[in-house]
């Protein structure tokens, strides 16, 4: 396993967790607005047009990104172990810039 191999993969993550919404979230919010009308309706419409603009441009869904949380599961003889918090860091560091956070 390279480094820079689970480096890109965790920017990716990061990357998609900002960016794309989840399809089964974004058909609960379609089909909630199309059960609204009125001020609701409105806001719920313009969630959506920003989880596409999300999607489309790259760019974070919220300005708040809030707090990067991973939950690891490897095996004690994991290999790599001790390197996991540094290639975590370092690749909040670099998605901060590249996606940006």
């Amino acid at each position: 396993m390279d480094a820079n191999e689970v480096l890109e993969a965790l920017i990716t993550a990061i990357r998609r967790a900002e960016t794309i919404l989840p399809a089964d979230v974004a058909a609960a919010l379609k089909a909630a607005r199309d059960g609204e009308q009125g001020t609701a309706q409105v806001q719920l419409d313009a969630i959506l047009k920003n989880v596409d603009a999300a999607r489309d441009g790259s760019i974070p869904m919220c300005q708040d990104t809030g707090i990067q949380t991973f939950i690891i599961r490897v095996g004690a003889a994991f290999p790599y172990l001790s390197s996991l918090r540094a290639w975590i860091t370092t690749a909040v560091r670099r998605a901060t810039r590249e996606v940006p956070l």
